[in-house]
This record gives structure tokens, C-alpha cells and sequence, in this order.
């Protein structure tokens, strides 16, 4: 290592501390848990909603509107309140140094617990109900087979019912060809023909049995393609039945882990949001006090501070630049009404530390104001190599 390098690297970690290591840290955290507030809101919402809309007889637009607004504002509420309650306890928590010290402490822990409790049971039930898509994997695959269904109907009761119709033309024509057959045959047999006209009948009746075989050779034709096309309709069903059925068994195998999932989910979500909450105050309350603990034991920082209070003593909120500071005595007697309490050598080093740096100008006997309020901290920051 090179001096350049020790330098270089030196000065990356001089000024490292609580405050300056966690800041972008618990900013992000407590962003973050806003973020688990609106996906536990989410989740509790299809537990919330499907409790209320159970308890309506005849659901509406309006009402299932209404219901939804309901469902996001409960939740919505318990949220915020559950944020306050819990960030009020994290705070006296942190404070009484992590000892539930004093009844405020006790109470707010305990209603912290019960909100928490509540909020996660909504949000754990939810996101079950949410991932738990069994009955509607099946329902869907029921009404998808149904739907296929009546699309076979249609095709193949077109083929059937022409059939069918044909069959019943063959059956009324049969009819006539069985009355036609008997008087035929009672003309043969009462003895008034003879001859050419007895042969003219019989061969009459000969053809119209044959007319008639050939309509029955159609109809056991027709009906036997009407069995066959009854049978292809069925088995087709079937193989789009048992497809869609295992496909959605699959789906379940697949989903019936998700519960599980979306607990660890809900579980990490509600840790991240009382993270981020309980840290934001601990990162404040321990940056203050390791502050505090910092003017009270480095010189540099207890300096910093009686500048800083002074600074704000004679700024006012109308101050304006070239305006005059009282006389010395009179300005004495202002730090102490300010609990500033100066002697005559501590202030005028801070007169002389002041006008020497361009806060204050010497003019006359009095000292004026020379740059703002804003500008003078930062400078005396700089001058006593303070953060």
C-alpha cells in the first residue's frame, strides 16, 4: 500500500459513523415497509371482500363496488393504524432501552401485538385463499369440457339428425308399401283374376317387396351410422374430457405448494413493515444520543454547539444582512435570557472567530450581520472541521 492509496482510503472511513453507515439504509427500509403495507393490504383483500360479499343476498355493480371500497378502506385503516401504534411503541420501547418500563410502553406493546396479529391473519388468509385455486382449476376445466361439448352437439347432430330424418322418410314409406303389399295380395287370393292380370299382380307385389328390402338395408345402414357417429361423439368428448382433467390435476399438483409459499410471503411482508418502522426510530434516537454523546465529549463539537446556539440567538426571522448587533453588555444579557451563558473573554472570541471567518463585520464600536443564517453555520462548520 502506497501513501496515496492509505490516503485515499483513510478518508473513506474517517468520517464513518451510525448515522452517516445507516441513513440511505433506513430510509430504504422504511420506504420499503410502505410497500409491505400495499401488499398486505392485497392479500387481505380476498379474504375481507369474500366475507363481506357473502353476507349480500342479491349482489349488484353498485353493491359489489361498494363492497370492494369497503374492503380497501378497513384495510387500509388498520394499516395506518397499526403503523402508528406500533411506530409510538417502538419508540418508547427504544427509549426505556428496550424494557417495558412504564404502563405506556405495556399498553402499546400489547395493542401493537393485537393489530399486528389481526393484520397477518387477514393477510395470511388472503393470500391461502388467493393461492388455494383447486375448486376454480376444476370449475374452469368443467365449463371449458361443457363448452366443447355443446360445439360437438352441434357438429354431429347435424350428421345424426339427417340421418334420422331419412330413416323416418324409409319408415312412412315402408308404411305405404305394406298396404300396397296387402291389398296386392288380397286381390291375388279372391280368385276374381286369372291369366296375364293374376301374373301382372304377383309381380307388382314382388317389386314392392323388393322396393321395401332396400328401404330396410337403408335404414339398418342409416341406423348403424347413426350408433357409429353417437359413439365418435362420445369418445371424443371423452379424450378432451380426460385431457382437460389431467391438465388440471397437474395445475393442482403444481399450486398446492403455493399456500406454503405465500405464508413465508405474508410472514416475511409483516417482519419487513415492523422492521422498517421499529428501524427508522432507532436510527433516529441512537444518531441523536451518539450526536449528543459526541458536543458533550469532543471539544470540537462542544464549540460547534455554543456557535450554533449563539447563531441562532441573533438571527432572527427578520434578520437581513447589515443589520446591528446590540453592544456587548446588552448582548450578554440576551445569551443568558437564551440559557447561553458567556463570559466577557468566551464572547468576544466568538466575536473575534465570527468576524474573522465574514459572519459579522466590524462596524463602528458594533458588529453588523454579514452573510445568512444558513451560510454562517456552514462556515463555522467548516472552520471547526465539524460534519
Amino acid at each position: 500500500m502506497n501513501f496515496e492509496v492509505f490516503k485515499k482510503l483513510k478518508n473513506e472511513i474517517k468520517d464513518k459513523n451510525f448515522y452517516n453507515n445507516y441513513k440511505g439504509f433506513s430510509s430504504l427500509s422504511y420506504f420499503i415497509s410502505y410497500i409491505g403495507n400495499a401488499f398486505s393490504i392485497l392479500f387481505a383483500y380476498f379474504y375481507v371482500n369474500n366475507i363481506i360479499s357473502s353476507t349480500v343476498l342479491t349482489p349488484t355493480p353498485t353493491v359489489s363496488m361498494l363492497i370492494i371500497i369497503a374492503s380497501i378502506t378497513i384495510l387500509l385503516m388498520l394499516e395506518l393504524i397499526k403503523r402508528f401504534i406500533f411506530d409510538k411503541f417502538s419508540q418508547s420501547f427504544i427509549f426505556d432501552k428496550l424494557k417495558f418500563q412504564n404502563s405506556e410502553t405495556i399498553i402499546l406493546g400489547i395493542v401493537s401485538v393485537m393489530l399486528i396479529a389481526t393484520s397477518f391473519y387477514l393477510s395470511l388468509n388472503g393470500a391461502h385463499k388467493f393461492a388455494d385455486r383447486k375448486d376454480d382449476i376444476k370449475m374452469n376445466a368443467d365449463t371449458e369440457i361443457s363448452i366443447y361439448s355443446d360445439s360437438l352437439n352441434k357438429k354431429f347432430d347435424v350428421k345424426i339428425n339427417e340421418l334420422e330424418s331419412q330413416n323416418k322418410t324409409l319408415f312412412l314409406t315402408n308404411q305405404g308399401y305394406e298396404e300396397r303389399i296387402s291389398n296386392l295380395s288380397k286381390q291375388y287370393n279372391d280368385g276374381t283374376l286369372s291369366g296375364s292380370d293374376l301374373r301382372r299382380v304377383k309381380q307388382e307385389m314382388n317389386d314392392v317387396r323388393k322396393d321395401k328390402d332396400v328401404n330396410n338395408v337403408l335404414v339398418e345402414k342409416n341406423d348403424s351410422r347413426i350408433k357409429e357417429l353417437k359413439t365418435e361423439k362420445e369418445l371424443e368428448l371423452k379424450k378432451f374430457g380426460d385431457k382437460k382433467l389431467e391438465h388440471a390435476n397437474k395445475t393442482v399438483d403444481k399450486t398446492s405448494d403455493n399456500p406454503m409459499i405465500f405464508f413465508i410471503f405474508s410472514t416475511v411482508i409483516e417482519l419487513l413493515i415492523l422492521f422498517g418502522i421499529w428501524f427508522i426510530n432507532y436510527f433516529k434516537i441512537r444518531s441523536v444520543g451518539d450526536y449528543e454523546r459526541l458536543i458533550t465529549k469532543d471539544p470540537k463539537y462542544k464549540m460547534f454547539n455554543i456557535f450554533n446556539e449563539f447563531i441562532n440567538i441573533i438571527y432572527k426571522t427578520d434578520t437581513k444582512i447589515g443589520d446591528l448587533l446590540p453592544f456587548k453588555n446588552e448582548l450578554i444579557k440576551i445569551l443568558k435570557a437564551n440559557s447561553l451563558d458567556l463570559n466577557n473573554k468566551e464572547l468576544d472570541d466568538i466575536l473575534r472567530i465570527l468576524t474573522h471567518n465574514g459572519v459579522l463585520k466590524a462596524k463602528g464600536n458594533k458588529k453588523s450581520i454579514g452573510m445568512i443564517k444558513e451560510d454562517a453555520i456552514e462556515v463555522i462548520k467548516n472552520h471547526l472541521k465539524v460534519e
